[in-house]
């Protein structure tokens, strides 16, 4: 027998020491010592040279969060004797291994329980889609007093939870789900069937030169559609085999005729014949829980069905995409970086070791939470032109809003009349500049009336005021005062002279306010120089230059409270301990994974999906 080697020998008596009593088979006692240069987890070793890990842990006690720490030094790890040359050859295979162990959230002074295999950590929080099926992070525990910080409620069995009309769509992997995919009354329609049974009911209602369940994927059947002896429609099957589909199943696309009875019957046969209904984003949801695509690139193809306009579709489009999600992963897997580095003080507090140089860490934090606050700010103008920019018509009685409001949108879509307070009602149309939509609101003249309706015409005039990112505000040019509003800081204030056609040429000049635009909405003259101050109050330049923009609210308020949780790491930096310090971090950690769908629940996946149309 071979005598222990030093590494060995340590082990022993570091269990010995700390009253360790093994229940795994012996140790090896003839061992190696390899020189480890990186950061590495001990499951990076076993998983790639097929060792177990309890064999590394128990040759390597020392490191109790199984991380080797060679972030500032070398540190060692000892390995079986006939391991040691395989890991020397497949050095490069583990370090790369890095994501899928070292990306994680600890819990503070817990040992980590999960083993290097497929056993997945049991947890309340929802791990779903592509990252999912690598890793899947364990949240902490957060502070109850803290509404903010809390994690998402244990979810209940399915068989458990309550019926609403909230609930999530039905996600059994075993069914197959089919919708119309277009709009009823066109001249063809689509109807979509996805599941694992999609192809075989398909060839029991379908006949053509060949079987659905024997093409190809991407291949374009003809046929008809029959049930029993009676012809239905001529159609189209479109195959998709999985994985690549757009949910990820077998799938296929029928297209048959526009008419509402043909679909209405293509949808009941399939139906009989074992196919479900699917319910609102069904198709979207299964895409998302099969990988194919994260949470924030789900929501996005819901924006790109609503867009109604050229910057609407880029930003929908480059949300689906990916790129949002990717500039998404970097801020977390930089946040999860600083949260190892301060796990592993927790782990080496004995010797007071600090992995994490406080100067460094500030820095890494300021510089994420300039990121953070960039995307924070990109959301007055991702959701400017995902609803389009709200911008108010006001003034007093009779100075031309309804006229210039006609003018803007070339017809008549406003009532014109000499009559004061003719607008009672604001109303809403929209105008397409170079890509932009703007949602005009013409309101009430502003002025002190004894009539009630007026009345309550010139408070929602105040209200669309509050709610607008731009204020047309109109006065007569040959009476040129202008009430005071109350404005933000960020809204846009236009003054326009009005009427200008109607002044007399040979009296003397009336004195405008500064910056006004004089203007002639009956005449048209000016107009041009209104649409360049509409334009030029936008600024798409971030868009045009491909940057992120948020336009979903739920992100907006995420990344809020990833921010927060930054600032307040960033204010204990040199105060807090590293367990206090680290769950600071942990917390914008959280609310960044809520946006990609990393951490998600039933109940978020619900309300998001239940905005869907059927089809998608």
């Amino acid at each position: 027998m071979s005598l222990p080697s030093s590494g060995a020998s340590y082990a022993y008596a570091y269990h010995k020491q700390h009253g360790i009593e093994l229940t795994e088979p012996p140790l090896p006692l003839a061992v190696d010592t390899i020189r480890v240069t990186k950061l590495m987890h001990l499951g990076q070793v076993a998983s790639t040279l097929d060792l177990p890990i309890e064999v590394l842990r128990q040759l390597n006690p020392q490191y109790r969060l199984d991380i080797i720490p060679a972030t500032g030094k070398h540190y060692t790890l000892v390995l079986p004797q006939e391991y040691a040359c395989r890991y020397i050859a497949c050095e490069e295979e583990i370090q790369r291994k890095d994501s899928l162990y070292l990306k994680r959230v600890y819990q503070p002074g817990q040992r980590r329980q999960e083993t290097c295999g497929d056993e997945q950590l049991p947890h309340p929080h929802r791990q779903t889609g592509r990252n999912a099926r690598l890793h899947r992070p364990q949240i902490p525990r957060f502070a109850a007093d803290d509404h903010a910080r809390q994690p998402y409620p244990q979810r209940q069995p399915s068989e458990h939870r309550p019926k609403t009309e909230n609930s999530p769509p039905m996600n059994t992997p075993n069914d197959t789900i089919v919708a119309p995919a277009t709009a009823a009354g066109g001249a063809i329609a689509v109807v979509r069937m996805s599941g694992p049974s999609a192809l075989a009911i398909c060839d029991t209602v379908f006949s053509g030169a060949r079987r659905a369940g024997e093409a190809a994927g991407y291949t374009v059947l003809y046929g008809t559609i029959a049930d029993g002896a009676r012809v239905l429609d001529d159609v189209l099957v479109t195959v998709f085999r999985a994985p690549h589909s757009y949910t990820g199943e077998d799938a296929v696309e029928i297209s048959c005729h526009g008419s509402r009875y043909i679909v209405r019957e293509l949808l009941a046969l399939l139906v009989r014949r074992g196919a479900r209904m699917a319910t609102p984003g069904e198709f979207t949801s299964r895409a998302f829980l099969g990988g194919k695509l994260d949470l924030s690139q789900a929501e996005a193809v819901a924006d790109l069905i609503a867009s109604g306009s050229r910057a609407a579709h880029t930003l929908a489009t480059d949300q689906m995409r990916g790129g949002y999600s990717a500039e998404l992963e970097t801020l977390r897997g930089e946040l999860l970086r600083l949260a190892s580095l301060l796990e592993l003080e927790l782990d080496f507090g004995e010797e007071e070791v600090e992995f994490a140089d406080r100067t460094e860490l500030r820095a890494a934090m300021e510089r994420i939470g300039a990121k953070i606050d960039r995307l924070i700010d990109s959301f007055a103008l991702g959701n400017a032109i995902k609803e389009g920019v709200a911008v108010a018509i006001v003034g007093r009685p009779n100075v031309g809003k309804s006229t210039l409001l006609n003018r803007l949108l070339n017809e008549e879509r406003a009532l014109v009349s000499e009559i004061p307070g003719t607008t009672r009602d604001p109303i809403e149309p929209t105008l397409n500049l170079d890509g932009i939509l703007y949602r005009f609101i013409d309101t009430a003249g502003l002025r002190t009336t004894d009539d009630a309706i007026e009345r309550m015409g010139i408070e929602r005039a105040y209200a669309s005021v509050a709610r607008a990112q731009i204020v047309l505000q109109v006065f007569d040019a040959a009476d040129p005062a202008v009430e005071t509003l109350d404005l933000r800081p960020d809204q846009c204030r236009i003054l326009i002279a009005n009427k200008i056609d109607r002044m007399d040429p040979a009296a003397a000049p009336v004195s405008l306010p500064d910056g006004a635009l004089p203007l002639s909405a009956r005449e048209g003259r000016g107009m041009e120089q209104l649409l360049e101050r509409l334009r030029a109050a936008v600024d798409a330049s971030a868009l045009d230059d491909g940057r992120t923009i948020v336009s979903n609210s739920r992100h907006y308020e995420a990344l809020h409270h990833a921010r927060t949780a930054l600032h307040a790491a960033l204010g204990g930096l040199e105060t807090l301990p590293s367990d206090l310090l680290g769950e600071e971090i942990r917390q914008a950690i959280f609310h960044l994974g809520t946006i990609t769908g990393e951490i998600t629940t039933d109940e978020v996946l619900g309300q998001i999906f239940s905005k869907f149309c059927v089809g998608k």
